[in-house]
């Protein structure tokens, strides 16, 4: 599984998570791109060796560190990746599951059609998407999510999740101690369980 941040994150967004789902079987992967920051005393390290080879650090230009993170993986383990993205790189993960046989399924917490511009429209991706998925949000992001499903009609393996709570903006809402976290990961431990 590879885990994928938000905007001004880093891997550490995955702290605590990562263990829980290595608890469910899972081995995962929690990369650094280009397109983040620190958190707390932690710093990205991808972002800031990207700055000192003048290297771009936007959504986009971080494709290629998932990518390159899917292939390493594809070379190392026999099995196909589950792709994990929060926020941007949820929406990335989405565009580039669309494309590679080497990803079986998609989490996306939060994603958006920030892309539009440069990658075209994020519904017209979804209208075929035929992998497994599970897309979330916090509650008020909700209609902008099934929104990106308009085109779209689940099948079987792919869930859109809306908290009852108010939720959280990205991955983060899965965080230890976290207000209504438990609500998601019993959400996402039902998904992933059929994936198994």
């Amino acid at each position: 599984m590879l885990l994928c941040h938000q905007a001004r994150f880093n891997k550490f967004e995955y702290a605590g998570i990562a263990e829980r789902l290595n608890e469910m079987g899972f081995n995962c992967l929690a990369i650094d791109q280009r397109s983040g920051g620190p958190i707390g005393n932690t710093q990205n390290e991808t972002y800031l060796r990207a700055l000192k080879a003048a290297k771009g650090v936007d959504y986009l230009d971080a494709e290629a560190d998932i990518t390159a993170a899917i292939d390493y993986l594809t070379q190392e383990y026999s099995s196909k990746v589950i792709l994990w993205g929060s926020s941007y790189s949820s929406t990335l993960a989405l565009y580039i599951a669309a494309k590679r046989e080497d990803v079986s399924a998609v989490i996306s917490f939060s994603p958006g059609d920030y892309l539009a511009e440069t990658k075209g429209s994020l519904a017209d991706v979804l209208e075929d998407f035929n992998k497994p998925m599970f897309l979330t949000s916090s509650n008020s992001e909700a209609k902008r999510v099934t929104d990106l499903l308009a085109k779209h009609k689940l099948l079987e393996k792919q869930v859109q999740f809306v908290p009852e709570g108010a939720g959280h903006h990205g991955s983060r809402a899965l965080w230890k101690n976290q207000q209504g976290g438990e609500e998601y990961w019993v959400a996402i431990t039902g998904f992933l369980n059929q994936l198994k």
